[in-house]
């Protein structure tokens, strides 16, 4: 079954957004994001399409932005169709979900990093939504104690390209945004 969640600007800097406020996101204003997400027809911001698996689910969102949360090994292969589609302006990956889907007990190895199946995921998702022109979110990070792990996590994905990181915890906010800021040399 899919599922459809309203993230607005969730995922954003909250800029112009009462919902989301501004120390509980972590994109950088400026990036542009909010805007494509928005557009003419998009005063709500976006959707999230949870579990998507096909652009027959999009069916469902006609006229609004969406999210396309590739969740199962059916929607990392469904990844190219999806971001072709003018309704998704972006995507989600999650690693517990397509683990599940592959039958396996856990994402990530012993060592605490993603298992090669879960790279292979993030990493398929970032290039098929950036030859799109479509923004990327990281998946969350499960262990909230981590701050470690999720800090190193969240400046893997700054370098990789990936817009914003999802969290789970109000905890992992500060985390989250701090990797996500601007370095002096940008600012400059």
């Amino acid at each position: 079954t899919t599922a459809i969640g309203n993230v607005a600007t969730a995922a954003g800097c909250g800029c112009g957004s009462a919902q989301v406020p501004e120390e509980q996101s972590n994109l950088r204003c400026g990036d542009g994001w909010i805007e494509q997400l928005r557009g003419d027809r998009r005063q709500a911001g976006a959707s999230a399409l949870e579990k998507a698996e096909s652009v027959d689910d999009l069916r469902l969102l006609d006229g609004l932005a969406v999210i396309a949360l590739c969740e199962t090994a059916r929607g990392v292969l469904a990844a190219p169709a999806l971001a072709a589609d003018e309704r998704v302006v972006g995507f989600m990956w999650g690693a517990e979900d397509l683990t599940a889907s592959l039958g396996g007990s856990s994402s990530r190895g012993p060592d605490g990093q993603y298992r090669a199946v879960a790279s292979f995921a993030r990493a398929s998702i970032l290039m098929t939504a950036r030859a799109h022109d479509k923004a990327v979110i990281d998946a969350v990070h499960l262990d909230i104690a981590d701050e470690a792990g999720l800090a190193d996590e969240a400046r893997d994905a700054v370098g990789s390209g990936l817009i914003a990181t999802a969290c789970i915890h109000p905890s992992q906010v500060a985390v989250v945004r701090a990797a996500y800021a601007p370095t002096d040399d940008e600012v400059a």
